[in-house]
């Protein structure tokens, strides 16, 4: 059985107390720097195929062209983020997305394009399969690139932006949609995806999807 990791920090670095912005007074504010990382929430992520839900049975956070599943067709990945570990007082000031990429299935870039990340919102659950190219729970897309070849390894794209969307709208959690710039929705029985670990690293060894997010907490 693969081994399920807790949602919440991987990792919490705290640097020494910094003078906030302000003059020289003795009242001036300062602060605590606060790095985390936030392992995604296992339940809450996983693969949609723009026919029907992958969901958690998938082997691994899987984006591209999927010519195995029934109906065949292009998957995108989906993962959340709790910030209840983040102080409501906090100030963010950097959150970056960072997922590893562990395998390339046919030649996806030429005909797809990028790797690109969405900002959603679909709750406490994995959400249904319309959530695939579905409106309802964007929030913005195209936020950033993750990938633009087929090089392995870790990928990361800044969410500064949205973390802090989030957290101003009081949502609980941060929510991405990672998928190919362009579908392939050939059928021609060829596979063209890449593959990332998943929160319970199903996908094999390597590292699993973190939000990095560094914030100030006034003292």
């Amino acid at each position: 059985m693969p081994r399920r990791l807790g949602p919440l920090a991987a990792l919490v670095a705290a640097l020494p107390l910094m003078a906030g912005c302000g003059g020289s007074g003795s009242n001036d504010p300062t602060f605590t720097t606060v790095n985390v990382f936030l392992a995604a929430e296992g339940s809450n992520e996983g693969t949609l195929g723009s026919g029907g839900s992958i969901a958690e049975n998938a082997a691994s956070l899987e984006v591209g062209d999927r010519e195995s599943i029934n109906p065949p067709g292009p998957v995108r990945a989906f993962v959340s983020f709790n910030l209840g570990s983040i102080p409501p007082n906090a100030i963010v000031t950097f959150a970056q997305l960072r997922l590893e990429m562990t395998n390339v299935t046919g030649d996806p870039f030429p005909i797809m394009g990028n790797v690109l990340v969405d900002h959603v919102d679909y709750g406490n659950q994995f959400p249904p399969s319309t959530a695939y190219s579905g409106i309802t729970n964007l929030i913005l897309g195209n936020i950033g690139t993750l990938v633009t070849d087929a090089t392995l390894g870790v990928k990361t794209v800044s969410v500064t932006f949205s973390v802090g969307q989030d957290r101003t709208a009081g949502r609980a959690r941060s929510q991405f949609r990672v998928h190919f710039a362009n579908a392939d929705n050939n059928n021609n029985g060829s596979p063209t995806f890449v593959r990332f670990v998943d929160a319970e690293q199903v996908g094999g060894p390597g590292s699993i999807p973190l939000l990095q997010v560094t914030y100030d907490v006034p003292n």
